[in-house]
């Protein structure tokens, strides 16, 4: 890890060269072919005078406000549009002010309910332009789930299924308290271009979640309730200034995670493989702290030649396994534009990863009287070199076309043979292009198309090569009505996939093929019917089929197999489909009144084929489990009313519902239906502006 020394000696070298360009800083404009004005010097207290503007007179504002939140719903809580809901009926208060008197301005928005379980705060203060600051906070509830995977019977044999889950808490509701807060402060220095900044971010997460996990002696899954307080907290400061035609960046940031709940679960076991008997911790939520530091310069961004230099250090480390890692970035970019119509782009990128993973663990029971070590696999430490190329040509008026090309080699370092034997190098090399098209304001056009190739991809989700067709149109043939569609093809294919262990048992036998199809479509039209009122359609669809070999371990096959045996699963198929489709009306009948309304519908569909189910019928457990079917409904509606004496009434509505076409039982998946309907009610003093 980098020294603390370092870090001081890199940040004293950066303020240094602040102070000696503030001590020389008409040096540099006469260098650089700048006038100052005769007697006057950017830092002399009083000389530079700053121009002195009259703003005009801002009448303080402040909005108070009320109203309520209703909720309901029907079978689950759950749905996925419920999911970040707090489903209970409460009052709901606004707060919002803002002032603005020369050199000082001043806002605030607040709301929040009295449970209270969501709330948002954002209050902002500035001075001229030398003080920015701006604090947020928000919080919302997260309801989760209590799964359950499988049945306690095999629904084809009827024998007992092992690794069923057993409940400590089976009717259990589980949910998170999510709360995040920014506060961010800039200043600069006075009539010069030198800021200080400091940020800081951190996210809480407090309730309780359902923890699934296997014991160590059986294969018996157990679920309870697990304690959550996670703490985030993330600090970081800056300082940024010219240097003459080049401006240069310092940041620094330390990141830190702590579980200050359940962070470690125990388990009393009977003796098992190397564990004694005793009581052992597992599902271990493990604190983890990160530091970063980084330089920036780049130089103007006017001109013909632009180019930027970003260097980092970023430091990570885990508390109980004691890893760590080092990430060394260096990345440089350079635009040239000899002729106007023309612009060519070089980016390179290096990355380094070095792991310091453990040779040992000691792992200690809960009473301290029995230790057992454990050997980690080695991280596989990586270098990455990225070469990016692009070039764009205004050919004529109307057309623009552009080219890209992209290199990049990993270079691995470890232990392989503990990772399936990963390959040593992974070369990757896109080659692209681009036309993009405009008649007028009537019909604007974009295709692109990208070829990519891998040499010794390291996971099977790499193919060996890969094609992108991207496509989208803008059509306005008259002016009330917009047109947008997009459409993109992706196909991917490997001729030769690897299982672990990679041996030449595995090879014999032949899991060869991955072919990966998607496609996306995109579109929507507006059409303005009246001047105050605009209807839009949309639609969207998703396709993914997978085709992959797989390998399963057989139990209990039929003859002449053994339980044990691995076979070849060839052509298995995922597909996946999804439709998105709905309609939305605004209507403005005046500047006293706003109404919208929408609709939308969301249709999925997915299934898992397995070939080998002929041969060996495939369990009904995992079958269910792979085959989604859902259908859901989302209806709003709202209306937003301005009242005599500045009061204003805001009204909205939404309903839900979800149905689980496939209804399994053993999925997420539930149907339910919902209502939710908020009404609020706000009277503002001072006109404001």
């Amino acid at each position: 890890m980098m020294k603390t020394k370092t870090i001081y000696m890199t940040l004293a070298l950066f303020v240094a060269m602040l102070v000696v360009l503030s001590a020389t800083s008409t040096t540099f404009a006469q260098e650089f072919g700048l006038e100052l004005e005769e007697g006057l010097h950017p830092h002399e207290e009083g000389v530079m005078e700053t121009p002195k503007l009259e703003f005009p007179e801002i009448e303080p504002t402040l909005t108070l406000g009320g109203g309520y939140k209703l909720f309901s719903s029907k079978d689950s809580r759950n749905t996925p549009r419920n999911e970040y809901y707090d489903q209970e009926d409460t009052p709901i208060y606004l707060l919002s002010t803002e002032v603005f008197r020369y050199p000082d301005r001043f806002t605030m928005d607040l709301v929040f309910d009295s449970k209270p379980k969501d709330h948002f705060a954002d209050i902002g203060y500035g001075y001229r332009d030398i003080i920015l600051a701006r604090g947020i906070n928000r919080a919302m509830y997260h309801n989760l789930d209590n799964i359950r995977i499988l049945p306690s019977t095999n629904q084809i044999t009827g024998t007992p299924n092992n690794n069923v889950l057993q409940y400590d808490s089976p009717s259990k509701e589980y949910g998170l308290r999510t709360m995040i807060s920014t506060a961010q402060l800039r200043l600069k220095a006075p009539n010069y271009p030198m800021h200080l900044f400091v940020d800081y971010d951190q996210v809480q997460k407090n309730g309780d979640r359902q923890q699934r996990y296997r014991d160590l002696v059986s294969s018996v899954q157990h679920s309870i309730g697990r304690d959550v307080e996670f703490m985030t907290n993330d600090y970081g400061f800056g300082l940024n200034s010219h240097l003459g035609p080049v401006e240069a960046e310092y940041t620094f940031h330390s990141k830190k995670f702590k579980d200050h709940g359940d962070d470690i679960l125990y388990d009393t076991q009977a003796a098992s493989g190397i564990y004694p008997a005793g009581t052992w911790p597992h599902n271990v939520n493990s604190g983890l702290r990160e530091y970063r530091h980084a330089l920036k310069f780049h130089t103007m961004y006017t001109g013909k030649l632009v180019a930027s230099v970003t260097l980092s250090k970023t430091g990570q480390e885990n508390n109980y396994g004691d890893a760590e890692r080092d990430i060394l970035f260096g990345g440089g970019s350079v635009t040239f534009m000899p002729v106007t119509p023309l612009v060519f782009t070089a980016k390179y990128r290096h990355r380094e990863v070095d792991n310091d993973t453990p040779s040992q663990v000691v792992i200690n029971s809960l009473d301290g009287a029995s230790s057992t070590p454990v050997t980690p696999k080695e991280a596989i430490d990586s270098k990455t070199d990225t070469f990016d190329l692009s070039a764009r040509y205004r050919f004529l008026n109307w057309l623009t076309l552009r080219g890209f090309y992209t290199f990049e080699r990993q270079d691995r370092d470890g232990n392989m043979a503990d990772w399936g034997n990963m390959r040593d190098a992974t070369r990757k090399q896109v080659l692209g292009a681009q036309a993009d098209t405009q008649f007028g304001r009537m019909l604007q056009a974009k295709v692109r198309y990208d070829n990519t190739k891998y040499i010794h991809p390291a996971y099977n989700i790499q193919p060996d090569r890969g094609h992108d067709i991207k496509t989208s149109v803008t059509f306005t043939p008259i002016e009330f009505l917009t047109a947008f569609a997009s459409y993109k093809y992706t196909l991917e294919e490997r001729d030769h996939i690897h299982y672990w262990p990679d041996s030449a048992y595995m090879d014999d036998l032949h899991p060869d093929e991955r072919k990966v199809e998607k496609h996306t479509v995109n579109s929507n039209v507006t059409v303005m019917l009246m001047s105050r009122v605009t209807l839009s359609g949309f639609y969207a669809y998703f396709q993914n089929h997978t085709e992959q070999d797989l390998i399963h371990a057989l139990s209990n096959p039929p003859a002449p197999l053994v339980t044990g045996d691995h076979t070849t699963d060839p052509d298995s198929m995922w597909q996946a489909e999804s439709h998105v489709y709905g309609a939305q009306i605004n209507v403005d009948q005046s500047k006293r009144l706003h109404m919208e309304a929408g609709v939308t519908f969301v249709e999925t569909e997915a299934k898992l084929d397995w070939a080998w189910r002929e041969v060996i019928p495939m369990p009904r457990d995992m079958e269910t489990i792979t085959n989604v079917e859902t259908k859901e409904t989302i209806a709003h509606a709202g209306a937003r009313i301005k009242l005599p004496d500045n009061f204003e009434m805001d009204l909205r509505y939404q309903y839900s519902i979800f149905d689980d076409k496939a209804d399994n039982g053993y999925t997420t998946f539930e149907d339910g239906q919902s209502h939710l309907v908020l009404l609020t009610f706000t009277k503002t003093l001072g006109k404001g502006t």
